[in-house]
C-alpha cells in the first residue's frame, strides 16, 4: 500500500474491513519496520532481527555517560542491558522462565511447590 502511495489506514480485503495504521501488531510505527519499504525482505528481516541488539546497548552507553558515568561503568551497564538477563538468552521469545540463572531456580522451586497437594 505504500508503495503504492496510499496511506495503510484500512484494508477491505481481511474479512469486512481492518484498520491497519492504528494496530501496534503491524509495527507500522516502529522504525525498523520501514526497512522492508526499500530493501529486499530478507534483508530487511535480519536488520529488523539484529538491530535491537546492537541498538540497545549502544544507546544505553550513550544514556549512561549523559547522565556522566565513567566510560567503564557505562560499558558495563550497556553490555549487562544489552546481552544480559532475558534479552540475552536463546528462548527468550519463547519462554520468559529460562531468562536467567536466579529465574530457573525460582521456576523449579515454584514447580516442586505444585506437585504438593494442598489439603483443606
Amino acid at each position: 500500500m505504500i508503495r503504492a502511495g496510499t496511506l495503510p489506514l484500512w484494508t477491505p480485503s481481511i474479512l469486512s474491513g481492518y484498520p491497519l495504521l492504528s494496530m501496534a501488531q503491524l509495527g507500522l510505527g516502529y522504525p525498523l519496520t520501514w526497512g522492508y519499504l526499500f530493501l529486499p525482505g530478507h534483508v530487511a528481516e535480519q536488520i529488523y532481527v539484529l538491530a535491537p541488539f546492537l541498538l540497545a546497548p549502544l544507546f544505553t552507553y550513550l544514556y549512561l555517560r549523559e547522565i556522566r558515568r565513567t566510560p567503564l561503568a557505562a560499558l558495563f551497564g550497556a553490555l549487562i542491558f544489552g546481552y544480559g538477563g532475558m534479552s540475552g538468552t536463546v528462548c527468550s521469545r519463547a519462554c520468559h522462565r529460562c531468562g536467567s540463572l536466579s529465574d530457573s531456580g525460582v521456576s523449579a522451586r515454584c514447580s516442586s511447590q505444585r506437585s504438593q497437594h494442598i489439603e483443606l
